[in-house]
């Protein structure tokens, strides 16, 4: 049966990885799958995609990263952490990226969906784990950060 309500129905992200470790899908649940050029230069270690959908982050192994208008499954951009990153994620209102990158959380200005020559800007680090950070996430009100490390801490930024 078809849905009634006047919103659209919420689409979940799956990402799928072929056979070959050089060719990466993303498929929304409602439609058939697509596929992204092969650009990203290992295996993906951990992905993000925009509140409103229109942006995704792909991360690799390396910190190797691709800015990707995932409306049009067109790589924008690629980047470098310099760090092996094990999370990334969008802040709730879009503006802002929290990434964890070795002992540190990195947060950056949200780059917009045309090409930019430097779309990735730092916006603060913040330092205190004495271990790798692990995972992230944001507050609802996206004035706020919380950051898991392997030192068995959590921290509260704000």
């Amino acid at each position: 049966p078809r849905e009634t309500s006047s919103s659209p129905p919420m689409e979940a992200l799956s990402f799928l990885q072929s056979a070959t470790a050089s060719q990466r899908w993303i498929s929304k649940l409602q439609r058939a799958p697509r596929t992204l050029s092969r650009q990203a230069r290992g295996n993906l270690q951990c992905l993000a995609l925009s509140p409103d959908g229109a942006m995704l982050v792909a991360v690799d192994e390396d910190g190797h990263a691709l800015l990707v208008n995932n409306k049009r499954a067109v790589v924008l951009n690629h980047f470098h952490f310099k760090a092996k990153v094990s999370s990334v994620m969008f802040s709730p209102d879009g503006l802002r990226i929290a990434v964890a990158a070795g002992r540190q959380v990195q947060i950056w200005q949200a780059p917009g969906l045309g090409r930019e020559y430097a779309p990735f800007v730092l916006h603060r680090t913040l330092a205190g784990h004495f271990d790798e950070v692990l995972s992230i996430d944001w507050a609802a009100d996206s004035q706020t950060l919380v950051s898991g490390s392997r030192d068995l801490t959590a921290r509260l930024w704000s």
